[in-house]
């Protein structure tokens, strides 16, 4: 459904952005007086890909949400190794969300 030209035709682009949101999704359960831990975990995760060659850089960040209890909203830029095209995509998750 994305343009031709968009990261998010290709099959794997969209197969690494569903890791990475399933793997944030899965370490965001905690309450909002963990995120450091939730942050931790997050950028573990992310720099193993690094260290495993499946992305060569990535961006992070994380804030709570200011509407609603329990939602962290995460900003992630990954610079895919197969394509070398980069995608920014945010998600909320957590135990609101």
């Amino acid at each position: 459904m994305a343009a031709q030209s968009s990261p998010f035709a290709k099959l794997a682009q969209m197969r690494l952005i569903s890791l990475v949101a399933s793997e944030i999704t899965a370490v965001s359960h905690f309450d909002i007086m963990a995120l450091d831990q939730i942050v931790f975990e997050a950028k573990q995760f992310l720099e193993s890909l690094k260290t495993n060659s499946i992305i060569n850089d990535y961006s992070f960040s994380v804030q709570t949400s200011e509407t609603q209890r329990g939602v962290f909203i995460f900003e992630i830029g990954l610079l895919s190794a197969l394509g070398l095209k980069r995608v920014d995509f945010s998600l909320a998750a957590g135990p609101g969300a």
